[in-house]
């Protein structure tokens, strides 16, 4: 165990020495980073909500104007989505339930 420690202390030395040129950072200055950081983001979000703020009014003024233009169009599909159907096997292809009956 003792030589584990040693170990450890060795290398945590050699590991500064490689480091020496590398200026390490002292907690004041982790803390002011990691708060500049904090910062920075609340205005990125700030600034992001803003924006969607923005584009929503604009977006309900153009629902707005474009109420009364909204035309009801129907498709060549359209009857074809009715509801939802089961087949099975036991009972043939041909038979074709819906989820009540299957149950």
């Amino acid at each position: 165990m003792e030589r584990i420690a040693t170990a450890d202390v060795a290398a945590q030395a050699a590991y500064k020495r490689l480091n020496l040129g590398a200026k390490q950072e002292t907690a004041t200055q982790r803390n002011i980073r990691l708060r500049a950081m904090k910062e920075l983001e609340e205005e990125r979000r700030a600034r992001e909500m803003e924006s969607n703020r923005h584009s929503a009014s604009n977006e309900t003024h153009s629902v707005e104007k474009h109420v009364g233009e909204i035309d009801v169009k129907e498709f060549e599909h359209s009857n074809a989505i009715k509801g939802v159907f089961f087949t099975c096997e036991l009972l043939g292809d041909d038979i074709i339930l819906t989820k009540e009956e299957v149950h």
